[in-house]
């Protein structure tokens, strides 16, 4: 299964989903770590570029499974 998740730009990857627009669609659902949702208009693909305008960005992310306590 393939993820995806909005990067901030700072660093920081959150909402996550298994699509871009899925991405974006939390990304302005959903509270940051601060508690504040992220200011939008619709339609999405023009919120998106907005904000990837100021640094951030969608990317794809690798996941890889492993048992808890493993690799600690």
């Amino acid at each position: 299964m393939r993820y995806f998740g909005i990067k901030k730009p700072d660093g920081v990857i959150w909402w996550l989903s298994d699509t871009p627009y899925g991405a974006w669609l939390s990304f302005f659902q959903f509270p940051s770590d601060k508690n504040e949702l992220n200011a939008h208009r619709l339609p999405i693909s023009e919120a998106a570029q907005a904000y990837e305008a100021i640094g951030y960005k969608c990317v794809e992310l690798e996941v890889k499974e492993a048992q808890c306590g493993e690799g600690e």
